[in-house]
């Protein structure tokens, strides 16, 4: 389903650019899918198998909550900011319950998740 993206470290990694030696980046792209992006795709896997989210592509899953999760991250200096957006410990939890409300098995409406 993810075919068609850059689906690496890097295109979530905009202070990288200054790095050129691709061993580097090898090892950066090699250490996030090993400790954060496999762990999460077994998750969200898991939480298909249990019936708790809807049938998907458990990668395609982990991408959207990532990218999720970047987006804070990323404009957390912002001052102009709301309040929790600087507070982690306020931020992330409407962040994973957000992404889980919405993903979960039975939403409000259905959206189809199958590409």
């Amino acid at each position: 389903m993810l075919t068609a993206f850059n689906t690496n470290i890097g295109s979530m990694m905009r202070d990288m650019e200054h790095v050129k030696k691709q061993s580097l980046h090898d090892s950066m792209n090699n250490s996030f899918r090993r400790e954060l992006f496999d762990p999460l795709t077994r998750a969200m896997q898991d939480g298909i198998e249990r019936g708790e989210l809807r049938q998907s592509d458990s990668e395609f899953y982990a991408w959207i909550f990532l990218g999720l999760v970047n987006t804070f991250v990323r404009d957390r200096a912002r001052p102009d900011h709301p309040g929790f957006a600087n507070d982690p410990h306020l931020l992330a939890p409407r962040l994973v319950a957000f992404f889980f409300e919405g993903a979960r098995r039975t939403p409000a409406r259905a959206i189809p998740c199958t590409g």
